[in-house]
């Protein structure tokens, strides 16, 4: 797949897509939420469309990790309490590789077995448990059905090429920036797969994020 310059810019290019996701309000559109920069920038694409389709509040979902970089979950609050966001904080109990010690070499987010005080720190009051460990659960058509029979449950993420070979060669095979459809009756959106490093922060920047 050649790559074409149209003349517009990448905000643009990415506000369109979703644009055309959100027309019409049959499609359920859930963004996956990490704090970090690219999903940061995909949900605020998907508020930008939203908005000009008259669908907002954009519906997230983030799984909390119960371990972040200082700040990270004091910002999942602030966008979680804006008023065009519905946000699902789930909390899934789900192992997580400990990369320092062998011998116990896997940690369980806000460990059932432990007492909540041994945690490094607790939920949020609006968080959701959920009982399934596998990430690709986080988003599934039979949790978020589409308001429409013939919608369709899309997972937006923050994936961009620019990142890794293999992520390019992905947007080729799937011929665009829309996935087909997985075993979960889920496809991914990935709006803002053209964007580059600088472009990123860029609009953090400029939006205020």
């Amino acid at each position: 797949m050649p790559r074409a310059y149209r003349g517009t810019t990448v905000l643009d290019e990415a506000v369109n897509r979703m644009s055309i996701l959100y027309r019409g309000g049959k499609n359920r559109i859930i963004v996956s939420f990490s704090g970090g920069k690219d999903s940061t920038v995909a949900l605020e694409v998907c508020v930008l469309a939203a908005e000009q389709e008259g669908q907002l509040p954009v519906e997230v979902v983030a799984r909390d990790e119960e371990i972040m970089f200082p700040g990270t979950y004091e910002f999942m609050d602030r966008v979680a309490n804006r008023k065009d966001i519905k946000f699902h904080h789930l909390v899934a109990n789900q192992p997580i590789i400990n990369i320092f010690n062998r011998r116990e070499p896997y940690f369980w987010v806000m460990d059932p077995l432990l007492k909540e005080n041994e945690w490094v720190r607790k939920p949020p009051s609006y968080a959701e448990y959920i009982p399934e460990k596998n990430i690709e659960m986080m988003t599934t058509r039979d949790k978020y059905p589409p308001p429409d029979s013939d919608g369709i449950t899309f997972a937006v993420i923050g994936l961009r090429t620019d990142e890794a070979r293999n992520r390019l060669y992905g947007l080729f095979t799937s011929g665009g920036y829309l996935t087909k459809m997985n075993k979960h009756g889920v496809r991914n959106a990935r709006p803002i797969y053209d964007w580059k490093y600088g472009d990123v922060w860029k609009l953090i920047k400029e939006y205020n994020l």
